[in-house]
């Protein structure tokens, strides 16, 4: 089902599903013009603001230092002030929590700004660090600290030490630096399940760990040595070591979509500047960018923030009262002006809004965030399917997509029942019927046996062009060649006479004049073992695609659609059968990451909490299959969607 083509015509869009009736309905919205970053607001907070974070899903930004500053996202205005200090701050979005250490652990409601205080035995450190999987909050100290957000039970963690946290929410594990009386040790890893201690490799004593970061997708860990202007790579399912030469950094932050690390440091390795070193997480390369005459001069110093929806870096530079903005996709710098000591920056990819908390000033520069800069990869989707069982009424199987750019695309689509004989399988829809429709639920065109076609001749000669499996001469599958301008479309497969059984629904691309396949949605009935939620795509062309993929049960209920599935899963394979991504509950992975995504592409929102899955993923050319089932073999409706990020 493989296809060669490179053709490109990509525009900025955004794009929405809605269903009802058992009919999608697709809305085509198409994005602004790019513009440039810019500074929209200064606004007044309380003294000495040293933390900053935000709530991508309540879009509300809350300010930690001498007090608590409440920021509405939507008005970019003071909304509230809470009696609680501290240096740090973690918010959790699902449950509308913020954490801030003081004497004990500050707990404030999200909606009524209600603080209470958890009484800790004495910490150490400025950090604070949370797991919204496990709804679990981790505090530094001599023990480590972790608090249950759903009891406030507090524990301490023999073994573990160390001032930076960090986490990967997929294996549960904590990670974090351990320095005793100026003492360097190992990297403490954690099992959040049982709160075990091991102690992860390091090449030579004495380099003195201080920064931990984790990319949960690749399950890689980056600790920055002070000493040794080093950072050790370690393999989290190996403990395999690399070191890489980084500089004097002072603040790390990843971005798990590009896989690209970012720390900010006072002196790059090879030039005595300051600036920002870029390591390619692929292959540990590192990029220096470098934009500050001296680290005293510029002071990028633990400030840094990541939009991995569109692929800008914030720093923070306190020397020079800016802001360097990078644009991840080209390394390119620009700079913007900020209050008296920029010191800490929080992104909302959701509404691509950037706060900065300036120390000296006692105030937030909000900043209007750049879109993402369209990559020169030539990387698109060109085919799309799905396997499912079909069945009646609401159940049958019903594939939508949506076409970008503009021009003509014409599309092979096939709906297979027989055919799927020869592949073993059994069940099969023995007579499926096909018909395509727009947007506006208008059907335009239809087949039932492909052989019925004006044209088969030419329908088997594209099959072939393309790729495709051949379906026998005059079999009951179907088929038929379509030229379809940009938009959203549906393809309802039944069985003939409410017959049922499993059928394959395909769209292929077979030409194209500025337009490409940018989005497909399946609902269907999810089964167990053969009857599983089964899209596939290929990409073609170079460079990586960046997907949003989601599998949606709980929250097609708000469309009216009766027995979802309750807790789906999904799994995305390569073409060798491999697990390349899974996901079960969206919660689990980076909620502003999957909400900024979700906004970007005009998907609906997800609701915080909720058991529907999603997973942002970066894809090389290829072949590739997504299952959606149900948890402990539940059934029930679900929606699988499939997302090209612009």
């Amino acid at each position: 089902m493989k296809q060669d083509k490179t053709t490109l015509g990509d525009v900025g869009r955004r794009r929405s599903a809605i269903i009802a009736s058992g009919v999608f309905i697709f809305a085509v919205v198409f994005g602004s013009s790019a513009h440039a970053q810019t500074v929209i607001a200064t606004i007044p907070v309380g003294a000495q603001p040293w933390g900053i974070a935000v709530n991508p899903i309540t879009n509300t930004i809350y300010v930690v230092g001498e007090n608590l500053t409440v920021i509405d996202g939507a008005t970019n205005t003071y909304e509230s002030n809470v009696n609680i200090g501290g240096d740090a701050i973690a918010v959790n979005p699902v449950t509308n929590k913020i954490y801030v250490p003081n004497d004990g652990l500050a707990e404030i409601d999200g909606v009524t700004f209600a603080a209470t205080v958890v009484p800790t035995p004495p910490f150490e450190g400025d950090n604070i660090a949370l797991n919204m999987v496990t709804n679990k909050i981790y505090l530094p100290g001599q023990p480590m600290l972790v608090i249950d957000g759903a009891t406030n039970a507090v524990t301490a963690i023999s073994g573990a030490d160390g001032n930076s946290i960090s986490i990967n929410p997929v294996t549960n594990n904590i990670y974090a630096d351990e320095v005793t009386s100026m003492i360097s040790l190992p990297v403490n890893d954690i099992d959040g399940a049982t709160n075990a201690v091991t102690d992860l490799p390091q090449p030579t004593p004495g380099q003195f760990p201080f920064l931990v970061a984790v990319n949960p997708v690749t399950n890689k860990i980056y600790v920055v040595n002070d000493d040794s202007k080093t950072v050790n790579v370690i393999d989290g399912a190996t403990n395999a070591l690399t070191t890489v030469a980084a500089g004097y950094a002072q603040a790390i932050a990843v971005n798990t979509v590009t896989n690209k690390i970012y720390l900010t440091c006072n002196a790059i390795v090879g030039n005595g500047t300051a600036g920002v070193a870029v390591i390619d997480g692929t292959t540990n390369a590192v990029t220096n960018l470098a934009y500050g005459s001296s680290y005293f001069n510029s002071q990028p110093f633990n400030a840094i923030g990541v939009n991995e929806v569109t692929n800008k870096i914030y720093v923070a530079n306190s020397g020079t009262d800016t802001v360097t903005v990078i644009d991840g996709a080209t390394n390119s710098i620009s700079t913007l002006s900020a209050g008296s000591q920029p010191w800490n920056v929080a992104v909302n990819p959701v509404t691509n809004e950037i706060y900065v908390a300036n120390f000296g000033s006692n105030s937030v520069t909000v900043i209007q965030g750049a879109p993402a800069t369209s990559s020169p990869s030539s990387a698109r989707l060109i085919n799309i399917s799905t396997r499912a069982q079909v069945g009646t009424g609401g159940n049958i199987l019903i594939p939508g997509f949506v076409i970008g750019g503009s021009g003509t695309e014409t599309l092979l689509i096939r709906a297979d029942g027989p055919a799927l004989t020869q592949f073993g399988l059994s069940g099969v829809l023995a007579q499926p019927s096909l018909t395509v429709f727009n947007s506006a639920g208008t059907a335009i065109a239809s087949n039932t046996g492909w052989g019925t076609n004006p044209n088969p001749a030419q329908i088997a000669s594209t099959a072939a062009t393309v790729g495709a499996f051949a379906l026998t001469s005059g079999s009951a599958d179907c088929s038929l060649i379509a030229n379809l301008g940009p938009g959203s479309y549906t393809v309802q497969v039944s069985g003939v006479g409410n017959t049922t059984g499993v059928a394959l629904a395909e769209v292929y691309e077979v030409a194209s004049t500025g337009t490409r396949l940018v989005n497909i949605s399946t609902r269907a009935q999810v089964g167990t073992g053969g009857n599983l939620l089964i899209p596939g795509f290929v990409i073609a062309g170079s460079g990586a695609e960046t997907l949003l993929v989601r599998g949606d049960g709980p929250a097609l209920t708000q469309f009216g659609v009766s027995g979802v599935l309750a807790q789906p899963s999904l799994s995305l394979f390569d073409n060798t059968g491999t697990i390349v991504t899974s996901n079960t509950g969206w919660t689990s992975a980076d909620v502003g990451l999957i909400a900024g995504f979700d906004a970007a592409v005009g998907a609906f929102a997800l609701a915080p909490g909720s058991e529907d899955s999603a997973q942002v993923v970066s894809l090389p050319p290829g072949a590739y299959t997504m299952q959606v089932s149900g948890v402990n073999g539940t059934t029930g409706v679900a929606l699988a969607e499939i997302y090209e990020v612009p």
